[in-house]
């Protein structure tokens, strides 16, 4: 795989960019695996969403547990 790359000078700093270049063949696993890692994070925040929500609500329960538990004076 060939790759250009385009240098660009700003008083201090370079910048290198490097742009692929290859044909539609070669692109579609580079495409494929794009879509897989966004499907993987897509995925992982779900999960993320999914736990969190979960332990809201064991928080909310044990809340409304503690307090109901504190106002008949068990603990």
């Amino acid at each position: 795989m060939s790759t250009t790359t385009i240098v660009y000078k700003d008083k201090l700093k370079v910048f290198y960019y490097y742009f692929p270049v290859t044909s539609t063949f070669e692109q579609q696993p580079m495409f494929s695996d794009l879509i897989q890692l966004i499907y993987r994070v897509v995925t992982c925040l779900i999960a993320v969403i999914i736990l969190i929500i979960s332990i809201r609500i064991v928080i909310n329960i044990i809340y409304k547990f503690v307090s109901l538990c504190l106002r008949k004076g068990v603990l």
